[in-house]
């Protein structure tokens, strides 16, 4: 199995990732940007975080406000078309994901690669059939809350 090189391999596809993915670009770097997929073409926020619950929130507070407003006289009526909203959210995801890929073709120094990554020496990842090398590397595999605990 032969290795390929890269000056820069980032680890994640999600908004981090893309962002290291094109400050590389801008430096000159061949870069290589390994993503598992596991929720998505981008990552978490555009696929099932940030992206998808703005508009969902946005809405609730728009039907709130209509509802509870401090104007006597005032009376509204609210009718919610969930199923076209939910439709809404999947087009505006749909249009990140095509215009990320747009931006992944304008960068001709990076290159990207689905599977899961694992170190297996300070300088390799094994990626399915292929071993990939670099010097550097940058971590962007998403992050979840902690809540610590505290002692009475």
């Amino acid at each position: 199995m032969d290795t390929t090189r890269y000056d820069l391999i980032i680890v994640g596809g999600g908004t981090a990732g893309f962002a290291a993915a094109h400050t590389a670009e801008r430096l000159g770097a061949r870069t290589l940007m390994i993503d598992d997929n596991a929720v998505g073409f981008a990552g978490t926020c555009v696929n099932v975080a940030c992206v998808p619950t703005k508009p969902l929130l946005y809405a609730a507070e728009l039907i709130y406000a209509m509802q509870h407003h401090q104007y006597t006289g005032l009376r509204s009526s609210v009718s919610v078309d969930f199923k076209e909203l939910i439709s809404a959210t999947h087009r505006l995801v749909d249009t990140l994901h095509e215009s990320d890929r747009k931006l992944l073709a304008t960068m001709p120094h990076v290159s990207s690669v689905v599977g899961k990554a694992r170190f297996v020496s300070k300088t390799e990842l094994p990626v399915a059939e292929e071993t990939y090398s670099s010097d550097r590397f940058v971590i962007a595999t998403g992050s979840s809350p902690s809540i610590p605990r505290f002692q009475d």
